[in-house]
C-alpha cells in the first residue's frame, strides 16, 4: 500500500509555483482579456440596472398619473357651469414633482363642426342642437410627472341650466 521506498517530492515544491524556467505571474495577454471580460460583464450589469431603475419610474408614474388626473376630474365635476374655465397647477403632499392641466372646450360647437354638410345646412336643426347641448363639455386633464412622462385624459360631462354636472 504504501511505498516507504519511493522519494516523495517535498509539499509545495512545485504546487503553486511555475515550473522550473517560467516566469511567475499572469502574462499581459491574459490580463488583458480578464479585464475585457470584466468591463463587458460590468457593462452589461450596469445596463440593466439603470433600465430597471428606469422601468421602475415609469410604473410609479403610470400608477399615480391616472388617479391623479380622476382626482382632478372629481374637483371639476363639483364646480358650476360659470367656473369651468382652463387651469394648471402643481399637485402638493406626496406628489411634489407632478403638475396637472385642465383644458375646458365646449363639446357642442366641435359637434357641430364635424356634422354632416347635409345636417350642417339646416339651420333649425344646428340652432336646436346647439341650444340642447349648451352645457356639453369636454375636459381634458394633462399630468405630468418627472422626467418627461405625461399621461393624459378626457371626459365629457354636461351641466344642466341649473349648473348641477349629470
Amino acid at each position: 500500500m504504501w511505498n516507504l521506498n519511493k522519494k516523495q517530492p517535498r509539499p509545495g515544491k512545485f504546487f503553486g509555483k511555475s515550473a522550473p524556467g517560467r516566469p511567475k505571474g499572469f502574462t499581459l495577454i491574459e490580463t488583458i482579456v480578464a479585464m475585457a471580460v470584466a468591463a463587458i460583464a460590468l457593462t452589461a450589469i450596469f445596463k440593466l440596472h439603470l433600465q430597471s431603475l428606469s422601468i421602475a419610474q415609469n410604473a410609479s408614474f403610470y400608477s399615480a398619473a391616472p388617479l391623479l388626473a380622476e382626482g382632478k376630474l372629481c374637483e371639476w365635476r363639483l364646480k358650476p357651469l360659470d367656473e369651468l374655465t382652463d387651469s394648471s397647477g402643481n399637485f402638493e403632499d406626496d406628489f411634489g414633482g407632478y403638475q396637472w392641466r385642465v383644458e375646458i372646450s365646449d363639446a357642442a360647437r366641435e359637434m357641430m363642426e364635424n356634422l354632416p354638410a347635409d345636417l350642417a345646412e339646416n339651420s333649425l336643426l344646428t340652432e336646436a342642437l346647439v341650444k340642447r347641448l349648451e352645457g356639453f363639455k369636454k375636459i381634458d386633464i394633462r399630468v405630468s410627472g418627472p422626467g418627461k412622462s405625461v399621461y393624459t385624459t378626457r371626459a365629457y360631462l354636461f351641466w344642466d341650466e341649473k349648473n348641477n354636472q349629470k
